[in-house]
């Protein structure tokens, strides 16, 4: 795991409080990745990567971060597994 600020992000065009998080799978196995990067008013914003194989990288972001993420994985095609939804991750998080 790495995680950087500031970069072009959309709508802007260098944004110092772009917040980045880059997460890689060390693992031998191929692994289902949801990460979610908090906004500065609070607010989650998520990604996911299905069949992540070893070295692969999700990057996740949020263009006016406050610093925070969180992540959920599971085993690659593990569908009993459940990611929360953006709903709930806003709301418990």
């Amino acid at each position: 795991m790495d995680s950087e600020w500031g970069s072009t992000c959309l709508d802007y065009d260098f944004s110092e409080l772009k917040y980045t998080v880059h997460l890689v799978n060390k693992c031998d196995e191929q692994v289902d990745l949801m990460s979610c990067v908090q906004h500065d008013n609070g607010r989650w914003q998520c990604f996911y990567r299905l069949d992540m194989r070893q070295n692969d990288t999700l990057h996740a972001y949020a263009c006016r971060g406050n610093g925070k993420f969180l992540k959920w994985v599971r085993k690659a095609g593990d569908i009993t597994t459940k990611f929360p939804t953006l709903a709930q991750v806003n709301d418990q998080y």
